[in-house]
């Protein structure tokens, strides 16, 4: 694959793509004119995502050169943070994990690595600290974890229909999905259907963009998605629109919930249905078409799973799909996310041959679990995130960071968090370092992409940042190959995981 084109003397154009947290993945062509990234447009060419980006992929070339981009390292002093040099830098992190580790053991090590900036090279942050014989790892998450259980409890594995399967659909559902504003690629894929005479409806407490796209929207009240649903299973039941064959093979009802709706009363589905804040004619309606209608798929946002019992919410949905027979077929299904490629990318390769010491926090409790932690928490690695304004309690977060000695952010820019650091160190931006990306939420894609052009000033990747580091550490261990080879080896690692045989020579 050529990854590079010329465009004339002075333009040259890269296959990327956005490293934005979000569904789409889109894939970029990035120009670059006298060394400098000139534009960024949309690869044509590429599955999924062809034709057009968003405004803010758009918006990379000009973001990577403001004036506010961290260009060197920054040490926190009384009067703010100061430049240093990298020699600097090194020998603080590396003098502070020693000491840690004398003081307090392996675990007053950490590290928190957040989603905010994509890319597989990434995780090298987690390489790095397994080498370390032991740490603090972050886990949960606080965008859609409670519908990735959920997913997996009633499915085993959390995946999504092929984009191109919604044109098998009859019914398309856009439960607490707003793809207008949030999946832009998910739209042409919607229009097509609508053009075949393919039904929408739209389930949401807001009138979102994507009420546009729906011949029904379902205004229910917040966190009554359970409520909705628990009124359509009474009305399935009462109208016998069910799926017997796949329930009788498929479903285990070990808490009763069926026969318990089927003796419901008549007052209390109207509770139901006032919990809902919806009408009986839309129940109707809806299961009507969900069983007579079908195929019917449905799209679920993340919004429905923030609650207490959120995942219930997700769980409510994945049975009312089953019962309406709406699962396992072309144009059906419950598409919430697509870990897809999560078994199919590894750095088990570049992990010690012994297993570390790992103490596990909450991520969503990261205040409490700071708090209590024993032995505390000295040395703080903190990569893509902004946990100061992205986490709950954002007070009780800051107090609990503020109490950590070191804190070292690799970022961007100096956000909430990294104004907090005692070390910042500048990191590149996805043009100018080899990575590859891919999405858990929508597609399937992975997206190589390219270096494009050299790190802005003294800017380095976190790749490059943990090498020398391991290096000064003396880890022994720690592999030393190049971006190139360790990304190749991570795409060949599932494989040889399985037993089969690597070939003759490094990729």
């Amino acid at each position: 694959m050529t990854y590079e084109k010329k465009v004339n003397q002075a333009t040259h154009v890269y296959k990327s793509a956005c490293p934005y947290d979000c569904f789409d993945c889109c894939s970029f062509d990035v120009y670059v004119k006298h060394d400098k990234v000139d534009k960024i447009k949309a690869n044509k060419d590429a599955d999924y995502t062809g034709n057009f980006i968003c405004q803010k992929g758009l918006a990379h070339s000009e973001r990577m050169y403001r004036q506010d981009r961290l260009r060197y390292p920054l040490v926190k002093t009384p009067q703010g943070h100061v430049r240093i040099s990298w020699e600097q830098a090194y020998e603080m992190i590396t003098s502070k994990i020693k000491d840690a580790q004398r003081q307090d053991g392996l675990t007053s090590v950490g590290g928190y690595l957040g989603g905010g900036a994509a890319g597989k090279l990434k995780a090298s942050q987690q390489v790095f600290l397994a080498h370390l014989g032991g740490y603090t790892d972050f886990v949960g998450h606080i965008c859609w974890g409670a519908g990735i259980e959920a997913t997996k409890r009633d499915f085993g594995a959390v995946l999504c229909h092929h984009p191109s399967d919604i044109e098998n659909a009859n019914i398309i559902v856009l439960w607490g999905r707003n793809p207008v504003e949030t999946n832009l690629h998910l739209v042409p894929y919607i229009k097509k259907a609508k053009r075949h005479g393919c039904k929408v409806y739209l389930i949401d407490p807001r009138e979102s963009k994507s009420a546009e796209l729906a011949d029904v929207h379902i205004k229910l009240k917040p966190d009554s998605d359970w409520a909705l649903v628990a009124a359509c299973v009474v009305k399935c039941l009462q109208k016998e629109r069910l799926h017997k064959a796949f329930i009788n093979r498929h479903l285990d009802d070990a808490t009763g919930v069926l026969p318990y709706l089927s003796q419901l009363k008549e007052t209390d589905y109207a509770l139901l249905l006032e919990a809902a804040g919806i009408g009986d004619d839309i129940v109707d309606t809806l299961t009507h078409d969900l069983y007579e209608n079908g195929p019917s798929t449905c799209y679920l946002g993340y919004g429905l799973q923030r609650y207490n019992d959120g995942g219930l919410n997700v769980r409510s949905v994945n049975f009312l799909w089953a019962l309406t027979g709406n699962i396992g077929r072309k144009g059906g299904g419950v598409n919430y996310a697509n870990q897809t490629n999560q078994a199919q990318f590894s750095f088990s390769f570049a992990l010690p041959k012994k297993t570390p010491t790992v103490r596990e926090m909450m991520l969503g409790r990261l205040a409490y679990e700071l708090g209590r932690a024993n032995p505390p928490v000295q040395v703080l690695f903190i990569g893509a995130a902004n946990p100061v304004s992205q986490l709950p309690d954002s007070e009780g977060v800051s107090k609990a960071l503020a109490a950590i000695p070191f804190k070292i952010s690799l970022e961007h820019f100096l956000t909430d968090t990294a104004a907090m650091c005692e070390l910042v160190l500048p990191v590149t931006y996805f043009t100018e370092a080899e990575d590859v990306i891919t999405s858990g939420m929508w597609n399937s894609s992975f997206k190589y992409v390219a270096k494009c052009v050299e790190p802005l000033a003294e800017c380095k990747s976190e790749f490059d940042i943990f090498q020398e580091l391991a290096h000064r550490l003396e880890l022994a261990e720690y592999p030393t190959f190049s971006a190139t080879q360790w990304l190749a080896k991570g795409m060949l690692s599932p494989i040889l995981d399985k037993g089969w045989q690597e070939p003759m020579g490094d990729p």
